[in-house]
Order: structure tokens, then sequence, then C-alpha cells
């Protein structure tokens, strides 16, 4: 350590300052900032009113006939009401896919970890009222496989 001091004596403040901030504090804040963005939360939207409800059928078309205004819904609260294709659950979330028996195409909405209580008593095939945000969707005009609307942070819509 003695050598580093003996070394640096000759260089003035500036280059110092200059030195440290490169080294220690843009380092040092970086990490903080990074660790405040991967563990932020997410905001809770069960007592959020949805800006726009949907049935499945509607919202499904709009992938078919207008992907801009579906596009405009990404990032947007929207409420969707339709009937429970399949419940995934594991330990520690629980995914939804509304749709029915005789379309391919689906919307999966993946619950807030906050709400998993709520979803004890529901089943396959019963009708159900979602809310959350759009994240994305894919269109299949090829393989057959039905379009998929993406929708995180879903709650009930009471």
């Amino acid at each position: 350590m003695n050598k580093l001091f003996k070394a640096l004596r000759g260089y003035n403040h500036f280059v110092l300052a200059i030195l440290f901030t490169v080294f220690i504090v843009l380092p040092t804040g970086g990490v903080f900032f990074a660790w405040k963005f991967i563990n932020k939360s997410t905001e809770d939207f069960a007592d959020k009113k949805a800006s726009q409800t949907f049935s499945f059928q509607q919202i499904i078309d709009k992938t078919l006939t207008d992907t801009a205004s579906l596009n405009k819904l990404k990032d947007v609260l929207v409420a969707v009401n339709g009937q429970i294709k399949k419940i995934t659950k594991d330990e520690k979330s629980v995914t939804i896919e509304l749709g029915d028996t005789t379309s391919m195409s689906s919307i999966t909405c993946q619950f807030d970890n906050r709400h998993l209580n709520e979803l004890t008593s529901l089943n396959e095939g019963s009708q159900i009222s979602v809310k959350g945000n759009i994240t994305g969707f894919s269109i299949d005009t090829e393989l057959g496989l039905g379009n998929t609307i993406e929708m995180k942070s879903c709650t009930l819509n009471k």
C-alpha cells in the first residue's frame, strides 16, 4: 500500500479525483442501480380500473384484423372476459390460459403472486374476468397453431 501512495504522490489532485470516480464511484453506482432495477416491485392492479374491457373473441379478432390497435394496448391495463382453457400452477406462480375448445387461439395470463390465493376455486371451463397488462402477441397464419396474446401482472377483475 505504501508503494501505491508513493506512486500517486506525483499526480495532481484532479487526476486522482478522475481515477477515483472512474474506478470506485461509477462501478459502485452502477451495481446499486442495477440491483434496484432488478428488485423493483411491480404495481398491484387489483384496485385499479381497466381502461378497456374485451371479450375473449373481441380481442382475438384484433390479432386477425387490427394489429395496430392491439399494439396500442401494449402495457395498458385491460380486462378480458372469457372461458378458462387451461390452468398451470407451480409453487410460485399461476398461469391461466383463456380460450375455448373450438379455437387454437388463446390469451395467457401470468397472475400476480400477491393474489394467488384468490384463484383456488377456479376450474378449467368456467368463465372468468381478468385484468392485466398486455405484453405482447404472436400471430400464426401458416402453421394453424392459433394466435396468442400474453398478459402479465394479472388479477381477477371484480
